[in-house]
């Protein structure tokens, strides 16, 4: 989740000011900044308030990785709206 990095740092806000804000350690704000793990919903919607932003902002990347993926896989088709449930 590079995209919180980013808005921290457009914020002039340290790590520890945000993990203070959001309710969480340092050490997690560097991990989801590096990728290295993915916050829960509830505080995905804290990080977004904390940023100013929305949740969306915050969480686009993952999504656009997650659609490519099933889409490699053959889960999805390739148009936006497309949801290829089987019955």
């Amino acid at each position: 989740m590079s995209e919180i990095r980013a808005r921290r740092q457009a914020k002039g806000l340290t790590q520890a000011q945000l993990a203070s804000r959001v309710g969480v350690q340092l050490n997690t704000i560097a991990r989801y900044e590096a990728g290295l793990r993915h916050p829960r919903a509830e505080t995905v919607v804290l990080l977004a308030r904390a940023l100013d932003c929305e949740v969306e902002d915050l969480v686009q990347e993952q999504l656009e990785k997650a659609r490519a993926h099933l889409i490699a896989r053959g889960a999805i088709g390739n148009d936006p709206v497309s949801h290829n449930h089987s019955t």
